[in-house]
C-alpha cells in the first residue's frame, strides 16, 4: 500500500491527535510482518507518535531536498 498522505496535512485538520493515532494503528494493522511505512515530513511533528506505533523506526535527514525533509521508516515487527 502507498499513500502520499501527509500525517501533518491530517493533523492540521483535525482538532487533537487522535484521528492521526487511528491513522497509525490502522496502517500497522493492514502491513504484513516485517511490512515497511515511510513518512516524510519537513518537521519532526508525528515522530513520536510513529514510535508509539512502531517499535523499529529510523529517522533519516535529507538535506539534498529543498526545504529539507526528515524520513520516517518504520518496519512493523515483533511487539508492533
Amino acid at each position: 500500500m502507498v499513500s502520499s498522505c501527509s500525517l501533518y496535512s491530517l493533523w492540521s485538520t483535525v482538532k487533537t491527535g487522535q484521528a492521526v493515532c487511528e491513522l497509525l494503528n490502522t496502517i500497522n494493522r493492514l502491513i504484513p510482518e516485517n511490512g515497511v511505512f515511510v513518512q516524510a515530513q519537513h518537521f519532526l511533528v508525528d515522530r513520536k507518535k510513529v514510535q508509539a506505533v512502531f517499535n523499529n523506526m529510523r529517522t533519516v535527514l535529507f538535506l539534498r531536498n529543498v526545504p529539507q525533509v526528515f524520513v520516517f521508516y518504520s518496519r512493523k515487527g515483533a511487539g508492533s
